[in-house]
């Protein structure tokens, strides 16, 4: 999970998932939810990004961890 500010003052929380490229011995990073609106401070985007990540891992199942990137 990371924070971006993409336009001054506007902060907004990216999910990101590991996920494996063929032939690379490194995980690769592909974006797997980005906040809707955007937060006023990061501190507000990274609580609420954080609340998103708890829910994701709460309801992932075991065979849909790593995929390979498409």
């Amino acid at each position: 999970m990371k924070v971006e500010e993409r336009a001054a003052g506007e902060f907004r929380w990216v999910l990101l998932e590991a996920c494996e490229m063929q032939g690379s011995d490194v995980f690769h990073y592909r974006v797997l939810r980005t906040a809707a609106a955007p937060q006023s401070t990061y501190w507000d985007a990274m609580v609420l990004g954080m609340a998103e990540l708890r829910r994701t891992v709460e309801t992932a199942t075991a065979a849909t961890d790593i995929e390979r990137c498409a």
